[in-house]
């Protein structure tokens, strides 16, 4: 079973994502900071990780940096409404893939499939 950390400070698209990912057999995990989130991967490790990029308490990209400065062998998928670091930076900093919200389930789904 792939487990999956899903980081987002909005608790409806926490929770649909939470409930979307398991019913494809993920073991999900979800963060709603920054700070939560670092906790959290200092202690595990995750297949899969989906961050926003814009979050209350700081950028989803310092969780990015981090995971590929410490060479976590986890995907991140990066996912943004309004963003002042570009698809291409985000790229650029190690992300596999990009979404804009908003985004398909079925697409995010898909995306996440392929990568495995």
């Amino acid at each position: 079973m792939s487990s999956i950390l899903i980081i987002d400070d909005e608790e409806q698209i926490c929770e649909i994502l939470s409930d979307c990912f398991s019913l494809e057999g993920f073991k999900v995990t979800v963060a709603n900071d920054i700070a939560s989130a670092k906790q959290i991967l200092n202690s595990k490790q995750f297949d899969i990780i989906v961050s926003d990029v814009r979050m209350p308490d700081g950028n989803g990209t310092e969780i990015l940096t981090m995971i590929r400065e410490k060479n976590i062998p986890s995907i991140v998928i990066m996912m943004s409404g309004y963003s002042s670091i570009s698809q291409e930076e985000i790229y650029e900093l190690g992300a596999d893939a990009f979404f804009a919200k908003p985004f398909s389930i079925f697409d995010l789904l898909n995306k996440v499939k392929e990568l495995l």
